[in-house]
């Protein structure tokens, strides 16, 4: 059975990469409008897209139905501790999708630092290598001009490995590793180059497509997220084929 903390406590936070497919799960939601309604299921999996449509970051598939005003309930798991958010159901309500806790955690302290989220890009494409280096197929193929990345000592033909504490192992993987950073921060990225392992730190900026700020008309400056289109928060260029860009 799962245990939980008394009415008046913060829920513990827990570990996302602890998971595995069919791990059983608990969410715990009101819909609605009615009293808290727990609902037990098993995660079926980790996904980096559904209907072709990229996700920002890996989203955890879970067996267990939903109805409308669960969205935002804690996904539970028998420890009790939160492992992510219930964020969308799928056919028609019998299974649904959560963000990994650390996902939702990263945007929290966003909010909490800067009063909006700030996700980081560093300007560079990735593609499927021909081989596996080190365990990662991820090779960059094209560093624009003017970016951290290309201020940073990253080259055309490095195998990413790592960035920040995201290991890399396909091109897809540069999705998660793009979602966790953040304008500002410096984040090691460990890469394969002629048989060596390199570690680099880049300055991660915010996104060109965020840069022109709006003002009100008294001169306010709106937050950045305030200039973003529909699909437009992702820190990376989809390019066709499996090219990635972070």
């Amino acid at each position: 059975m799962a245990s939980c903390a008394a009415p008046d406590s913060a829920l513990p936070i827990g570990k996302s990469d602890e998971l595995e497919v069919a791990t059983p799960v608990v969410t715990i939601g009101f819909p609605l409008d009615l009293d808290e309604t727990p609902n037990f299921g098993m995660i079926a999996g980790f996904d980096h897209k559904y209907l072709g449509r990229y996700f920002s970051t890996t989203h955890l598939r879970v067996n267990a139905t939903t109805q409308r005003g669960e969205a935002g309930a804690p996904l539970l798991n028998l420890k009790g501790e939160v492992v992510g958010i219930v964020v969308s159901s799928l056919e028609n309500g019998s299974s649904c999708y959560a963000v990994p806790i650390e996902a939702a955690e990263k945007i929290r302290g966003d909010f909490v630092r800067f009063g909006e989220v700030r996700h980081g890009w560093i300007g560079a494409n990735v593609t499927q290598a021909p081989a596996s280096v080190e365990g990662s197929r991820a090779e960059i193929t094209e560093i624009s001009a003017t970016t951290p990345a290309n201020d940073s000592g990253l080259r055309p033909g490095d195998i990413l490995l790592q960035v920040g504490k995201i290991k890399v192992r396909e091109p897809e993987d540069v999705l998660d590793a793009s979602f966790f950073l953040t304008a500002g921060d410096v984040v090691p990225i460990t890469v394969a180059r002629g048989g060596e392992k390199l570690i680099l730190d880049v300055q991660a900026d915010i996104h060109p497509a965020v840069k022109n700020v709006p003002m009100l008309p008294d001169g306010t400056q709106l937050p950045a997220a305030a200039t973003l289109r529909f699909n437009r928060a992702i820190p990376l260029s989809l390019q066709p084929g499996s090219q990635r860009r972070p």
